[in-house]
Order: structure tokens, then C-alpha cells, then sequence
């Protein structure tokens, strides 16, 4: 008899000892699906990633400056050496850590800044990047941020993951965007011209834009007829005789002001800039060349959210009758104030 309550003392606290580490862990799963949300990538991928963290390492610009204008820049702990040279619009940059240039982080600076959350782009750093992080238990968020075309639906992930304000922020910022494109769109349409063609130029020579660029984009908002319309890629390497045949009535040189030396002498990049296109051999007959309608767009106005500064001003390029300089400036200083909280 004693033997038979002996075995059923053990068989009934052993019940007990499962009963309790299952509800342990059925509690530890709820905790850990509350203290995360599901979100979906650039890429399409569905990912896991903290609630409302409050440690980031944003490696690039456009989605350092989103961060900004939804009200969590105090969230943001690292950054990249191409997002400082930014701090004259956002001051808090100053002090916010370097981990080194963008698509290839300093992982032992970033490690040390014990980040809950790295954001970057969909393709850069590689694919290794989230199993270096893992095992450092650091999320990483692939958002770009850059494409006109997916700004809207971008910037509503990144404020869904921000939480707090963030959704109204992005709401509010989402709908000037909207109105200000409005009304540069009804001008333009209402004048009812032949839109005239365009050549972007990428920072090497006859590397055009194509249909996966923010920039290329960024011309068909201007109303221009973008010739790069044949290229499916991001951009490509295309023969200097083509584009003399072509013979486009505008042509569009990137900029890329890649360290402190280049912001300091923005003017005389941008001239060599226009110089590479102006002297260059068996173009000087070139509609472009012939009638000055050649210029230079910062890289940082070809997407993301300064993209509606960028539409504006090579809209003025284009129809400088229906869109003035005025209309640029007004279009940045509303940028600054309202969003970046510029003085």
C-alpha cells in the first residue's frame, strides 16, 4: 500500500511539474508575441521585430530623416558617416554614433551601441547581415524609404513600428506630400504641352537611369518623358552613340556628396559636374548642350521623403514658366519647418 502512494505521490507531482512549465512557457510566448510585432520588408518578407524600440541604428538618410519627421530621432543611436553630413537639417545628429559607412557597418561599434533594432536597405549590407545580428540578438528591418512609388505604404511601416505618434505624424506629412504634388501636377497638366524628354546620367559616364530608380520616377512626377524607360534594371551602362542619337531635350546629372570635403565645396562638385556633360567629346551638337538645359539633382532630393523638393525643382527645369524658383524654395522651407522643425 505505501509502495502503491509512494508511486502515485511521484506520478501526481510530476503532472503537477509539467502542468506548471507548460503554463511557463505558454506565458513566456504571449510575453515574447507582445513585446514583438510582424511587419513586412521591402522585400516582401514578413519579419518579427521589437514594439516600439527604443535603441536603432538607422544606416541610411532617407530612413534616419522618416525617423525624424514621425518624432523618434531621440530612438536613434547609430547612424552611418554619409547620414552625419546631414546634421545643418537635423541637429541631432550630432550626437548620434558613427558605425562607418553604410553599407558595410563597423559590427564591433554597432555591437557596442546595443541597438534593439538596425534598419537598412532592402539590398545593402548582404544578406549575412541578419545572421551576424541574431547572434547578437539584434532585429533587423529592411525599409528603404526611397521610391516615390512605395513612400506612402514605407513610411505607414516604419511609424507602425515606431507606435506612439508616429501613424499620426505619418499621416499628417503623407498628406502634405499628397497636396503639394497636387498642385504641381494641375499645373502642368492644365498646360497641355508635349512633355519633353529627359536623360539622367548616374555618377559615371552614360550609366542612365532606369525604370527602377527613384530618380527615374522622380522625372515622370515632374512631367518629363524620361528616356531610361527601356531600361528595366536600376541602371545601365548605355553607348555614348545612342545617346547622342537620342538627342534629348534635357539632361540630368546625379550628384552624390559623399564626405565632409564635398558638402564644403558643394558649388565647385556640382560645376565639375555640369563640365563632365558640357565638354564632353561629340556632344557639343546636342539639343542639351546647345541650349544650356543641362543641370546637376543632390542624389538626396531623387527619393525618399525630400522627394517632393526634388520633383519641384526639376520641374522647374522643365516649365519655368509654370514652376518657379520661388515655387522650389517655398516647397523646402515648408519641408524644413514643418517637418524637420527648422527656425
Amino acid at each position: 500500500m505505501r509502495f502503491l502512494f509512494k508511486n502515485f505521490a511521484i506520478l501526481f507531482f510530476s503532472a503537477i511539474f509539467i502542468l506548471v512549465l507548460f503554463a511557463l512557457k505558454t506565458l513566456m510566448a504571449e510575453e515574447t508575441k507582445e513585446s514583438s510585432i510582424s511587419v513586412e520588408d521591402s522585400l516582401g518578407r514578413i519579419v518579427r521585430i521589437p514594439v516600439a524600440p527604443q535603441r536603432i541604428v538607422a544606416l541610411s538618410l532617407p530612413i534616419t530623416e522618416a525617423i525624424k519627421i514621425l518624432g523618434a530621432i531621440d530612438r536613434v543611436v547609430g547612424t552611418s558617416n554619409y547620414t552625419k553630413l546631414r546634421v545643418g537639417s537635423i541637429p541631432e545628429l550630432a550626437n548620434i554614433e558613427s558605425v562607418g559607412r553604410g553599407f558595410v557597418p563597423n559590427l564591433e561599434t554597432l555591437a557596442k551601441l546595443n541597438p534593439q533594432l538596425v534598419i537598412t536597405w532592402s539590398d545593402n549590407p548582404g544578406p549575412e547581415l541578419e545572421g551576424q545580428l541574431a547572434a547578437l540578438d539584434i532585429a533587423v528591418l529592411r525599409l528603404d524609404i526611397n521610391s516615390p512609388l512605395r513612400l506612402e505604404k514605407e513610411m505607414g511601416i516604419l511609424a507602425e513600428v515606431l507606435g506612439g505618434d508616429a501613424p499620426l505624424r505619418a499621416k499628417n506629412f503623407l498628406l502634405w506630400n499628397k497636396e503639394k504634388f497636387d498642385i504641381l501636377d494641375a499645373r502642368i497638366r492644365a498646360a497641355n504641352r508635349k512633355k519633353p524628354t529627359v536623360l539622367v546620367e548616374y555618377f559615371y559616364t552614360n550609366k542612365i537611369a532606369g525604370v527602377e530608380s527613384e530618380v527615374y520616377e522622380t522625372i515622370v512626377m515632374a512631367g518629363g518623358d524620361n528616356l531610361g524607360k527601356f531600361i528595366t534594371r536600376y541602371n545601365a551602362e548605355i553607348d555614348g552613340e545612342w545617346i547622342i542619337k537620342t538627342d534629348p531635350d534635357f539632361i540630368i546629372k546625379l550628384a552624390m556628396f559623399i564626405n565632409y570635403e564635398d558638402m564644403q565645396k558643394k558649388e565647385s562638385v556640382r560645376q565639375a559636374l555640369l563640365d563632365s556633360v558640357l565638354k564632353r567629346p561629340g556632344w557639343e551638337d546636342m539639343r542639351a548642350i546647345k541650349n544650356h538645359n543641362v543641370y546637376v539633382l543632390d542624389e538626396d532630393l531623387s527619393g525618399g521623403t525630400r522627394n517632393i523638393i526634388g520633383v519641384y525643382q526639376v520641374a522647374h527645369w522643365l516649365y519655368p514658366d509654370l514652376v518657379t524658383e520661388r515655387d522650389v524654395q517655398d516647397t523646402e522651407r515648408e519641408y524644413l519647418v514643418k517637418f524637420l522643425n527648422a527656425k
